[in-house]
């Protein structure tokens, strides 16, 4: 039953998802695709994989409890603050900060989530704004 539940929940973000994607517009020349393209696909892959645990659940999975629901309930409370203060701060340190949270999540030492966690931020920071030329916000730290 548990993966139903999840399921539907996974199924109405998707939607949600899919909806707020599809009116994304830029101000600056994008390919043919625009810049929608990448919400709508991680939408429908997003869909299809809730409506295979809604129609195809494991049988044998329980609810989480205790220490597992923390952490559960921890990963989703630091992706929801890493969308608002994406912007506000700016790319890097937000990304950075997620990072090293759900590291540490997984069992990543402090050193390891740290290291892992900058290395990251300022690796995507450049393939996406420099290689990409898709400009990510910078934040108030850095004059934006």
């Amino acid at each position: 039953m548990t993966d139903r539940i999840v399921g539907a929940f996974l199924f109405a973000l998707a939607v949600a998802y899919g909806l707020a994607g599809r009116g994304y517009t830029s101000a600056f020349a994008t390919g043919p695709l625009g810049p929608s393209a990448f919400p709508l696909l991680l939408a429908g892959f997003l869909g299809v994989t809730s409506l295979i645990l809604i129609f195809r659940p494991d049988p044998g999975s329980p609810l989480p409890h205790g220490l597992a629901l923390a952490k559960q309930a921890l990963a989703v409370i630091t992706l929801v603050a890493y969308a608002f203060v994406l912007e506000p701060i700016g790319f890097v340190p937000a990304t950075a900060a997620a990072i090293v949270v759900l590291a540490l999540q997984l069992g990543a030492s402090r050193r390891n989530a740290l290291i892992l966690g900058g290395s990251i931020s300022i690796i995507l920071f450049g393939l996406f704004d420099w290689v990409l030329g898709l400009p990510l916000p910078v934040g108030v730290l850095f004059g934006g």
